[in-house]
C-alpha cells in the first residue's frame, strides 16, 4: 500500500516547536488498476466507434469512458475490487462485471464482439486442356500453365504425365493463357465463364512429323561450364526453315542422340534452366555427327546473376565450383546479423537494375530489415514494392533462389506455394528445425534421382535452428522430403526440405540446406543441380 503525508513538518527553531504537526495522522492512497476493452456493436458484432461505457467502481464511484475509432475504450485509476459497467448500445444497454487488480490492466471481453461474416466465394471458372508439342509429337508433361490477372496476381498450374491440365480460379473474362516448359512456349486466349469449365482447343492426336528425305543425327553430352557435372534433361534441338524444332532430351549421363535433323549446316541449341549455348554443325545423310565430350560445356556468356551476401551460405561458391566464373556475378553485401540491407535499395528497389539479372541468389542470412520492417522480433511493416517488384521479376522470366532462413522474403512474396512452420505473421517463426542431427532424406524429384544415380541421401544442418516447410502446393515440385526433429521435441514427418514452383516465366527455388562447412558430398552434388533448374 501506498503511504503520504496528509500534512508537513518543518525544521523550526526551538521556540516554534509546539506550533509542528508531527503527530497528524498518515492517510493511505486506495490501491488502483486500469481496465481497457474493446465494445461491439450489439446487432453486428463489430468495434463500434463512439459507444459510452459507465463503470461504477467498488467504493461507489462512477467513471465514464467512449470507444475509439477500433472500439477500444480505457479507464485508468479505478480502484481495486468488484466493479459494474453498463455499455450504452443504442440496440439497448447492456451490463458487466469486472474485477480491478492493483497496479494491472485489466481487459474487458464485451460478449457482443464475433467474427465478421466470410466473405461470398469469389465468382471463378477454370479452363482445361492438353498441350502438344507438335514440332516433335509429344505430350507436354510439366508444363508451367498461367494466367496473368488483374493486379499482378498469376493463377497457375501444371501438366501432369499425359500433358493435361485443370487451371482453377480464373476470374470470369478473357485472358492469355501462356504454357511455358523450358524453350517451349505457347499462349491461348481464353474466354472463361463463371462456374463453367473452359476447353482448349482437342488436341486428338500428337504425333511426331515425318522425317526429311535427308537426314541425319547428332550425339553427344551436356554437362556444366565446369565440363564435369553431367545433365540431365537438357533440351536439345535444332530449328527447321518451317519454324518447326527436332529436337530432344538427355538423359541421366547427359547423353543425347537427336535423329531425324535435315542435311547440311545446322545450329543446335543446348539449354538447361538459364544456361544456353548453341554449335554449328554439318549433318550427313544417313550419318551421326558426334559432338566431342570435351566441348560438353554448357556456356554462361550471356548469363547475369546476382548474390545477396547472407551470414550462413555461400551460393557464390557453388557457382564457382560448377564453372560459373565471376564475372558473370555481381555482388551485393548484406548481413542479418549487423542490418546491412542496402541490397533491398541497391537491387530489389531499383526495378531496371533487378530485370537486368536472369537470376537472384538470396543467401542464407540476409539481412531482411528493410524487406520486412520490425519492432524487435515483431514484424511492423512488409514493402509491398519490393514484393511487387520481385513478383514482376519473376512473372517476366528470372528467377530466384532463397536458402533457409531468407524464408521470409518468399513467404511474404508468393505465400501460396510453400507453407512454412509457425505463425507467418511472424518473420522467425518457421526456424524450428533442431539440429546438428543425420536425416536420412527420399529424392522425391525423379530426374534428380537420375542425375545422382540413387533415391535416397543424408543431409545435415550444421546451424543450431533451420527453417522448415510444413506443407506445399500442388503446383509446387519438390526435389527432397524428409523427417523434421523440432526445437520442441516433436518430429514432422516427411516435410518438404528443397522445392520449386513458377508463378510466372520463371522460377523460384527454396532449400532449407545450403552450402556451409559441415555438409557431406551429396548435397553438395544436389546443390549443383539446382542451380541448372532456374
Amino acid at each position: 500500500m501506498r503511504i503520504v503525508r496528509a500534512g508537513t513538518c518543518a525544521l523550526a527553531t526551538i521556540v516554534a516547536v509546539s506550533a509542528c504537526r508531527c503527530d497528524e495522522e498518515l492517510t493511505p492512497i486506495p490501491a488502483t488498476g486500469d481496465l481497457r476493452g474493446v465494445l461491439c456493436g450489439d446487432e453486428n458484432g463489430q468495434p463500434a466507434f463512439g459507444l459510452t461505457v459507465t463503470l461504477i467502481d467498488a467504493s461507489g464511484v462512477e467513471h465514464t469512458a467512449s470507444t475509439n475509432a477500433s472500439g477500444d475504450f480505457v479507464i485508468n485509476d479505478v480502484p481495486v475490487g468488484d466493479a459494474a459497467l453498463t455499455i450504452n448500445d443504442p440496440s439497448g444497454p447492456r451490463d458487466g462485471e469486472v474485477v480491478i487488480v492493483e497496479d494491472a490492466l485489466v481487459e474487458f471481453t464485451d460478449g457482443a464482439c464475433r467474427a465478421p461474416p466470410p466473405p461470398p466465394p469469389p465468382v471463378v471458372g477454370s479452363v482445361e486442356g492438353c498441350i502438344c508439342d507438335e514440332a516433335v509429337g509429344q505430350w507436354v508433361s510439366g508444363a508451367n500453365i498461367f494466367i496473368t490477372l488483374a493486379g499482378g496476381a498469376v493463377a497457375v498450374t501444371g501438366t501432369d504425365e499425359a500433358g493435361c491440365f485443370v487451371l482453377d480460379g480464373v476470374p470470369p473474362g478473357t485472358h492469355t493463357l501462356q504454357v511455358q516448359h523450358g524453350v517451349f512456349v505457347e499462349e491461348h486466349p481464353v474466354s472463361v465463364t463463371a462456374d463453367a469449365t473452359t476447353s482448349l482447343p482437342e488436341v486428338t492426336s500428337c504425333e511426331p512429323p515425318p522425317p526429311p528425305a535427308e537426314s541425319g543425327s547428332v550425339q553427344g553430352r551436356v554437362c556444366a561450364p565446369d565440363g564435369e557435372t553431367w545433365l540431365s534433361q537438357a533440351e536439345v534441338y535444332v530449328v527447321l526453315a518451317d519454324g518447326t524444332r527436332v529436337q530432344t532430351v538427355t538423359d541421366g549421363d547427359g547423353a543425347y542422340d537427336l535423329t531425324g535433323v535435315p542435311v547440311g549446316t545446322q545450329t543446335l541449341t543446348i539449354v538447361k534452366g538459364s544456361f544456353q549455348t548453341t554449335r554449328t554443325v554439318e549433318i550427313v545423310a544417313d550419318q551421326v555427327t558426334t559432338i566431342p565430350e570435351d566441348e560438353c560445356a554448357l556456356g554462361a556468356e550471356d548469363l547475369r546473376i546476382a548474390v545477396v551476401t547472407g551470414d550462413y551460405d555461400r551460393v557464390q561458391d557453388v557457382l564457382a565450383s560448377i564453372g560459373v566464373d565471376a564475372e558473370h556475378t555481381t555482388i551485393f553485401d548484406s548481413n542479418y546479423l549487423t542490418g546491412n540491407v542496402d541490397w533491398v535499395n541497391n537491387l530489389i528497389m531499383d526495378y531496371e537494375t533487378l530485370s537486368s539479372f536472369d537470376i537472384v541468389f538470396l543467401n542464407c542470412g540476409v539481412g531482411d530489415k528493410s524487406f520486412i520492417g520490425r519492432d524487435g522480433l515483431f514484424p511492423i511493416s512488409v514493402n509491398q514494392v519490393a514484393i511487387a517488384n520481385l513478383r514482376q521479376f519473376v512473372q517476366e522470366g528470372g528467377s530466384v533462389y532463397a536458402s533457409d532462413w531468407a524464408y521470409n522474403i518468399v513467404e511474404k512474396t508468393w505465400p501460396d506455394f510453400v507453407d512454412f512452420a509457425g505463425d507467418d505473421a511472424e518473420p522467425e517463426a518457421a526456424k524450428v528445425g533442431d539440429a546438428p542431427f543425420d536425416i536420412t532424406a527420399n529424392i522425391t524429384d525423379g530426374q534428380m534421382a537420375l542425375s545422382l544415380g540413387q533415391n535416397t541421401m543424408e543431409l545435415h544442418y550444421p546451424l543450431l535452428q533451420w527453417a522448415v516447410m510444413d506443407s506445399v502446393s500442388a503446383q509446387t515440385t519438390v526435389y527432397v522430403r524428409a523427417d523434421a526433429d523440432l526445437l520442441d521435441g516433436s518430429t514432422a514427418r516427411e516435410v518438404p526440405h528443397t522445392v520449386a514452383f513458377r508463378p510466372g516465366a520463371g522460377r523460384v527455388l527454396f532449400t532449407s540446406f545450403h552450402q556451409e562447412p559441415g555438409i557431406n558430398p551429396d548435397m553438395e552434388r544436389v546443390l549443383q543441380l539446382l542451380i541448372f533448374e532456374l
